[in-house]
């Protein structure tokens, strides 16, 4: 924000100086400044879209990277090196598509610029000579002159970073007021049933025909689970990656409301013979407890 403000300081004083010393040259920025603005608009709009692009680009590589780094020693023993190589190299080029074209836009307002100040300099040169004004102003004008272009393409530049950079600001607003939250009641809608006295009491964990899905036009995660442990038993979930081990505890926590008429699910999850999908959700998550698999707090 500091560098816009210095730059558009900048050329506000190069164009007071240069109208003091040729008069003239007001009436042709009159007729530059909309051609100039038209260029502009474009180039702020492409721009801040190509930054977006570019943010939703990054998102899936920077993920890679850290399941890579984290999983290191797995793909070294499995031998699935070249496998993740070429799945890098194929999600960098996907990454690096927007930055191109953002080079592209930038070089296009750049040449558009440059022609624009090369003719206000010429304008400047022309009319001093015809006028025949003091040639001490003449030549400040034309010294101020030259340094408009690097103005302009130095502003151009950091008031679209600027714009684009917000686009971070508006994801961060966009996942704190338009996402959807999760209900605080009963999983279908219905006002919530308190649970018994003491409950949890036991730890009794029993799935019946669970089905549930991420999302409704996502495969089902979870085919019509059903088990059943007793109080006080330890209990090991083992599979491969993907086969919906963390999906249990998604379930059992509601953080997916697999009974919910947008989740196309069903099935019932009872612990101690109450069943989940009929509390409300602050209570169902204040009985229970979780060690999370990375049990970092900052």
């Amino acid at each position: 924000m500091q560098y816009v403000a210095e730059t558009v300081l900048n050329i506000l004083g190069t164009f007071v100086v240069v109208i003091y010393a040729v008069p003239w040259v007001a009436l042709l920025a009159v007729v530059l400044i909309p051609l100039f603005y038209s260029f502009l608009r474009l180039f702020r709009a492409a721009m801040r879209e190509l930054k977006r692009l570019e943010s939703i680009a990054r998102s899936p590589l920077y993920a890679q990277i850290n399941e890579t780094f984290t999983g290191l020693s797995t793909i070294r023993a499995y031998g699935a090196v070249d496998r993740f190589k070429a799945a890098q190299e194929q999600l960098q080029d996907i990454a690096n598509q927007p930055t191109y074209i953002r080079n592209t836009v930038d070089s296009w307002m750049s040449v558009r610029t440059e022609g624009c100040m090369a003719f206000i300099i010429a304008s400047v040169a022309f009319v001093g000579f015809a006028t025949n004004i003091n040639s001490a102003l003449l030549g400040l004008s034309l010294s101020y002159s030259l340094t408009l272009t690097s103005f302009f393409n130095i502003g151009l530049r950091n008031f679209a970073d600027l714009e684009s950079r917000m686009n971070c600001v508006e994801r961060l607003w966009h996942y704190a007021t338009d996402l959807p939250q999760e209900a605080r009641g009963a999983a279908s809608g219905s006002p919530a049933a308190p649970p018994p006295s003491g409950w949890p009491s036991a730890g009794a964990l029993s799935f019946d025909s669970v089905t549930m899905r991420y999302r409704p036009d996502l495969p089902p995660v979870l085919r019509g689970l059903s088990f059943a442990a007793r109080p006080a038993e330890r209990v090991g979930v083992v599979g491969r990656t993907g086969a919906g081990k963390s999906s249990l505890v998604a379930a059992l926590f509601r953080l997916v409301d697999f009974t919910a008429p947008v989740a196309n699910g069903e099935g019932k999850i009872l612990v101690d013979g109450v069943d989940i999908a009929e509390l409300a959700l602050p209570v169902l998550r204040n009985a229970i407890a979780i060690i999370p698999q990375s049990p970092i707090l900052f």
